[in-house]
């Protein structure tokens, strides 16, 4: 397991135990005795400004080049981006609200759940370059949508979907993402790299 699982796993013990402590059921609480690992953070490695500009020019065309592009020019986190809805973009007004993250809770379960923090509800500026691909983005749901007709199902109205309408998965999301670094000659990155990216590029 992971130190940081680990580090959950040994705090639940902790407080069981001390719970158990105080009720009488045991001498000491024996897990306030073990130091848990310590959790190394891997280094943030975003991609260069050379790097930047080969994969925007790399995802012209493709499917998800919105959901890159906006993760890239806003440094929104993969559920964030996952979770926005089309009455979360104004794309007249060219902005974008942060309202939601999408989470997998079973084999083909999502819900849309609260972002991170509170101050991770916020309204972004749609750069130019982000608002001209979610039009593209929109029209090529909307035809994936006639194709399909009654099988296209998006119950929440989501802006990033397969092209029946179901949810992403951060998990297909992201081999795709590497996959394409791998045909574009770029070294692996998350996804979450895309974030790091547009923080130090601003």
């Amino acid at each position: 397991l992971s130190a940081r699982t680990v580090q959950y796993l040994h705090a639940i013990l902790r407080r069981a135990l001390g719970q158990a402590e105080r009720w009488g059921m045991v001498q000491r609480n024996v897990a306030r005795l073990v130091s848990p690992p310590r959790v190394v953070k891997p280094d943030i490695q975003p991609l260069t400004p050379i790097e930047t500009k080969k994969l925007l020019a790399g995802i012209s065309g493709d499917r998800l080049e919105a959901l890159y592009t906006v993760a890239l020019a806003l440094g929104l986190r993969q559920g964030e981006a996952l979770g926005l809805r089309w009455e979360d973009v104004n794309l007249e007004a060219g902005t974008l609200s942060v309202k939601n993250a999408l989470q997998k809770t079973g084999a083909d379960e999502y819900v849309l759940v609260p972002p991170k923090t509170d101050k991770s509800r916020r309204i972004l500026k749609l750069p130019e370059i982000c608002v001209a691909v979610l039009k593209a983005h929109l029209e090529r749901q909307v035809e994936e949508k006639v194709r399909l007709q009654e099988v296209w199902s998006n119950k929440w109205n989501l802006v990033f979907t397969n092209e029946d309408g179901s949810p992403l998965s951060r998990y297909a999301v992201t081999s795709r993402f590497q996959r394409l670094l791998e045909r574009l000659g770029i070294k692996k990155h998350r996804f979450h790299d895309l974030r790091h990216t547009a923080a130090t590029l601003l």
